[in-house]
This record gives C-alpha cells, structure tokens and sequence, in this order.
C-alpha cells in the first residue's frame, strides 16, 4: 500500500467532514518530529499545509518520495530549486478559497470605508453621539461606483473582482500575465498599468504569490502613489508589502483603511512596525490571523481536493493535477 506523509493533524480533515482516501497509508507527523526524516524514507508522498515555517528540504534527501501536495495554493514554504534537484512534483489546490477570500475582501472592504472598527472601539466608551455625529459629517462612502484595483489576476484575483462587481465597483487590475482586459460572462474589468492602477483605485486588493519580483512590490513609493483616503486589503503573502513604509503613511493620515491578514513574519512579534501604531492608526486597521482563505467550506474543499490528487498520483499513477513543479 503507497505511504504518505502528511504535515496537519488528522484532526483538520476530519473536523470539515473530510474522509482520507482508504487506498494509502497516512501516517501523521508535526514538521517538528524527530522522526519526520526516517519516515520519509519510505513515502511515497508528502502532504503539507500552505501556511508555516519554510520546509527543511534536506529532509527529503534519500526518501522514496517523489511528489508533495500542498492542500492550499502557497507553495513559498518550498524552496523549488532544492526540490527540483530532488526530482520532486509539487501541485497546489487552486480555487479552493476563492469565494471564501472574496468575502473577506469585500467585508473587510465594508467596514473600513464604514468606519465599522471606530465605531466599535468608540462605542465601548459610550461616546454614541460622537461618533454619529463624526461619521455623518465625513459622508461615508460604499463600494458602489468605487474604483476597485486587483494586483493579481489570477483565479483568486477574479473571485474578489467578481464579488466587487456584484456590489457596483469598477473593477480594473493589474497582472503580467495578462495583456488585455478582461471580458467574461459574469463581469468585465480594465487592465490599467501597475502605477496607473495604485493611482487610481479607492480600494486595492492585492493577490499576487510571493517570490523575488514581488518582495515588499508595495514600498514606500508605491503606497505613497496611492490615494489619501484609499483602502488597501492584502491576504495574499506578508513579505509583498513594506510593513513598516505602510506605518509611516498611517503615521501621516494617509490611507483610510488597511486590512492585513498576512505578516512578513507569521506569526508577527512585537517589533512589527504596524502592531505598535498608536490606536487612532489602529482604528483604520483590521488585523486578522491568516485566516482569509479559512472556512469550514472551503478547508473541506481543499483538502477533498487535495487528497484526490494524491490518490490520483501515486494510487493510480496520473500526472497531477494543478502542478507547480
């Protein structure tokens, strides 16, 4: 019987309703075990979470292993060159989250233009007439007729353009790959250059993978191109955006929200530059754990999908799916 290695607890899969295929062998272990380099000798597959430390690939040395799923769509725990080397396939799930990151882009869109986070902070000091009075004088905004910027038009990028639409936006994006614009059946959208897009949008949702081109893409230049009262949503990767160039805006009043659920360093310690703005700055941000892409439905989609392509590679011996590498 073939033998996988997975990295997450049995525990993830079977709290979503998802039933391990009966085919193979699945041995269980922490990226930290002691015992994760032995076993890994004698398996024929890896199965890795998308989120974590950086995978030690030395660990895959003289191992059977000849292919690894991840159950997400982040493969920068890898390093691909050393894998490579190994002659190892790597796939990834893609659009498993899509719907699930588009609504957090949306609602978190939502609150930050409705200054839900102030409301909230403020009303727990009973300053009710305060704050009504605050934010009918500033004319709070929706999304409707709003500018919407997509950095990364991939699978996840057009879910979030999709949802934006539905709520009235212009939808425009930005991505390499893509020379035209985008004209589907549910949507259409404007490709704009990159800095004609950080010009223009009231909101930008960023959801481009992390790798060299895309290291800190959003610097103190870029974000300062930006508009004054601009919303800026990232659950793609931590290290794509200057943490400590997007303090010093909000330092200036620049921006009128940040929603950020993903960190250069995960989990973020004290020194981050963001988590030590003074609460008036706080008050334009929302802060979530890496958790964008995270909901009952779509972890029992990923991982569902996730363990058929393992299934699918090393039971029944077909080419993955969704391969990276």
């Amino acid at each position: 019987m073939s033998k996988v290695i997975c990295l997450r607890p049995e525990k993830d899969f079977t709290d979503v309703g998802v039933i391990v295929p009966k085919s193979m062998e699945v041995l269980y272990l922490s990226p930290d075990d002691k015992n994760l380099k032995e076993a890994l000798k004698e398996a024929d597959a890896l199965v890795v979470p998308a989120v974590g430390k950086p995978i030690d690939s030395s660990l895959l040395e003289n191992s059977k292993c000849k292919f690894i799923q991840v159950t997400g769509a982040g493969v920068d725990r890898l390093n691909r060159a050393a894998i490579e080397k190994l002659g190892i396939a790597v796939a990834n799930v893609a659009g498993g989250s899509n719907d699930t990151i588009a609504q957090y882009c949306v609602g978190a869109a939502i609150a930050l233009l409705r200054a839900m986070p102030l409301s909230s902070q403020t009303m727990h000091h009973k300053n009710y007439n305060e704050i009504r009075s605050q934010l009918l004088k500033e004319r709070r905004r929706d999304i409707t007729g709003l500018k919407v910027g997509i950095l990364g038009f991939g699978n996840i990028g057009k879910a979030v353009a999709k949802a934006f639409d539905f709520f009235g936006a212009k939808v425009c994006f930005f991505d390499p790959l893509i020379s035209n614009n985008y004209a589907g059946e549910d949507f259409h959208a404007i490709r704009l250059p990159f800095d004609q897009l950080l010009k223009d949008a009231d909101i930008l949702s960023v959801h481009v993978p992390l790798m060299p081109e895309t290291m800190n893409l959003l610097d103190s230049h870029s974000l300062a191109s930006m508009k004054d009262d601009a919303v800026l949503i990232n659950p793609s990767r931590g290290g794509i955006l200057d943490e400590a160039a997007m303090a010093e805006l909000l330092l200036k009043n620049k921006f009128q929200g940040l929603a950020i659920d993903v960190y250069q360093q995960e989990p973020p310690d004290s020194s981050n530059p963001l988590l030590l703005l003074p609460d008036e700055c706080k008050q334009r941000i929302i802060f979530t754990p890496h958790i964008a892409g995270i909901s009952s439905q779509s972890w029992a989609s990923l991982f569902n999908l996730a363990w058929q392509n393992v299934e699918r590679v090393i039971v029944t011996k077909n080419d993955p799916e969704n391969r990276v590498y």
